[in-house]
Parts: C-alpha cells; sequence; structure tokens
C-alpha cells in the first residue's frame, strides 16, 4: 500500500511537473509572440515618423518658398510702383507742356 501512495505521488509530481513544463513553454511562446509583435509595430512606428519628417521637409521647403516669392512680389510691387510715380510724373509734364502750348496758340489766335 505504501509503494501505491508512493506511485500515486510520482504520478502526481510528473503530472504537475508536465503541466509546469506545458505552461512555461505556452508563456515563452506568448512572450515570443508579444516581442514579435512589439518589434512590428516599432517598425510600423519608425517607418510613420520617416514619412512625418519627409513631409515636414516638403511642408518646410514649400514655406521657404512661398516666404521668397512674397518677397519678391513685394519687391517688385515696390518697382512697379515707381515707374508708376515716374509715369504719373512725365504724364503730368507733359499735360502742363500741352496746356503751354494750347494757351500759346489760343493767344495767337
Amino acid at each position: 500500500q505504501y509503494l501505491v501512495k508512493l506511485k500515486s505521488s510520482e504520478d502526481s509530481v510528473k503530472t504537475a511537473s508536465d503541466e509546469l513544463e506545458r505552461l512555461r513553454s505556452l508563456q515563452g511562446a506568448e512572450e515570443s509572440a508579444l516581442l514579435h509583435q512589439a518589434k512590428v509595430e516599432n517598425a510600423d512606428l519608425g517607418q510613420k515618423v520617416s514619412q512625418l519628417q519627409e513631409e515636414l521637409i516638403k511642408v518646410r521647403a514649400a514655406a521657404e518658398q512661398s516666404k521668397a516669392l512674397g518677397s519678391l512680389f513685394e519687391e517688385k510691387a515696390k518697382e512697379e510702383a515707381g515707374r508708376n510715380a515716374k509715369l504719373e510724373e512725365q504724364l503730368r509734364n507733359y499735360n502742363s507742356k500741352f496746356n503751354e502750348l494750347q494757351a500759346e496758340k489760343n493767344a495767337e489766335l
């Protein structure tokens, strides 16, 4: 009877040991799967960060280009305003001369 109990105890220990080994194996597989998933997610996030950095570079370049074009247009507008002022001065001078000539012609008549 003692041997039967001993055998039963050995079987119980063996069953518990096998179950413990099975649980450790499952835990290892789960940890491995979680690690793989984390690596995949990390790679995805790295790729998204790279894409966002590229987009940011493009946006900054477009902003710089827009700023440069704005400055160029502002400079051209100032030049155009200067030319317009000169043309207006010329037109006043021509009108004044025309009026003088017209007055002389009228005086001769």
